[in-house]
């Protein structure tokens, strides 16, 4: 087609086009704003759940408002992601930067938290080194073996103590 007409055609259509019945049904779903709130106060609760168990158990968060928490785990994102695959949860992996974890139900929360402790305790392992120093020496820019000992430590201990904890549940 002529550019020109290519241009007129693009400068009136929405940038993301859905489906008329699926924006029947976004709008059937703001018509009852009691249900809203709901549903905005359950996403708030879980991602406030999400985001104090992730960092409990070690892992960095980036501060959201949003439907989703941001991990910036770097060089672990792939195997973070394959991991909660292992364990059914799917996740949005941006490979060397970090993973996307959608909010959901109080039992989602809970699958993810249980799925990333297992994560954590599998770096106890003799001979490994615990996957929280691995992050913090990524964030860091430090290779492992020279973050600072009592890091390092703490760190092991605070893997431990959460396997421990979680796997207990």
């Amino acid at each position: 087609a002529d550019p020109r007409i290519i241009a007129a055609v693009h400068a009136v259509q929405p940038p993301f086009p859905l489906p008329a019945p699926a924006l029947a049904a976004a709008l059937a779903c703001l018509a009852d704003p009691e249900a809203v709130a709901a549903r905005v106060a359950t996403n708030a609760t879980e991602r406030k759940r999400l985001t104090d168990g992730l960092c409990e158990a070690g892992l960095p968060v980036a501060e959201s408002a949003a439907n989703f928490v941001w991990l910036p785990v770097g060089n672990h994102a792939e195997e973070l992601t394959a991991h909660l695959a292992d364990a059914l949860i799917a996740v949005r992996c941006f490979a060397g930067e970090g993973v996307r974890i959608t909010t959901g139900s109080p039992f989602d929360t809970d699958a993810v938290l249980g799925a990333v402790t297992r994560w954590n305790a599998r770096s106890l392992r003799a001979g490994r080194v615990p996957l929280i120093n691995r992050i913090v020496s990524g964030l860091d820019r430090v290779p492992p073996e020279r973050l600072e000992p009592e890091v390092a430590a703490y760190a092991r201990r605070l893997t431990g103590a959460w396997a421990a904890v979680l796997f207990g549940l």
